[in-house]
């Protein structure tokens, strides 16, 4: 999704910087975007990787007017097989990283008036099995960006709740036999998608929160068909 937005507005002119872990998926990015545009290299779970990126952008484009954090860990686990190591690895990714590259951004974006975009999940109105952890902390991300509304009201955060996009990279760690018995498990919990929606037409829409001159502080994305349809069973 981070890629999808990004290569988005590099096409309508903005200089980007794309923020990873893994260089060669980076610099992929970076020449799909064009020269305009820069590859980061970093781990957002080290506090200091943080503080890098930004410089590192601001040092490159003179100034900062956005920030898009679409990284996250998504891991296919029950809460009773949860350790305090998968709990760490969650919370640094989903809800840490974020509160710390916007504290890093804050004065940029204060000078330019620019905003801020968490991308989020319609997890936290549809709960399913087995996706505790990344519910728990994208909840959280919900709410760190309700408090830095409170604390800077001059710089507009926006909340986008996706439902299921593709193509995405979240799910490449899972067991393939095990998302498809926790997918018959959703279903009976009544979570279930007729259809996935395209990357790029979502990144339009959170592209959309730039260039508004209105406030959006939430918003949610469906595929076309809707949230969660209900499955009827025959007896």
């Amino acid at each position: 999704m981070g890629r999808a937005v990004g290569l988005a507005a590099a096409k309508r002119g903005a200089r980007v910087a794309f923020v990873g872990r893994r260089s060669d998926l980076l610099d992929d990015s970076v020449s799909a975007a064009g020269s305009h545009c820069v590859a980061i290299p970093r781990d957002v779970r080290d506090p200091a990787a943080c503080e890098e990126v930004v410089a590192e952008t601001v040092t490159a484009f003179g100034g900062l007017d956005g920030l898009i954090y679409a990284a996250a860990y998504l891991q296919l686990q029950l809460v009773e097989d949860a350790t305090a190591a998968d709990w760490s690895r969650t919370l640094e990714t989903n809800v840490i990283a974020p509160a710390l590259v916007t504290r890093a951004a804050l004065p940029h974006l204060r000078e330019s008036r620019g905003r801020v975009v968490f991308i989020s999940s319609d997890i936290t109105r549809y709960p399913r099995s087995a996706l505790g952890l990344y519910g728990a902390s994208k909840l959280a991300l919900n709410g760190l960006c309700g408090q830095l509304r409170l604390e800077e009201p001059d710089v507009p955060f926006t909340i986008a709740s996706l439902g299921p996009v593709a193509p995405s990279d979240l799910m490449r760690t899972w067991d393939y036999a095990n998302a498809v018995e926790m997918m018959e498990i959703w279903a009976s919990q009544g979570v279930h998608y007729v259809s996935t929606m395209e990357s790029d037409d979502v990144a339009e829409m959170i592209l959309a929160v730039f260039t508004t001159p209105i406030r959006v502080n939430d918003f949610l994305v469906e595929p076309a068909e809707g949230g969660p349809h209900p499955v009827v069973r025959k007896s």
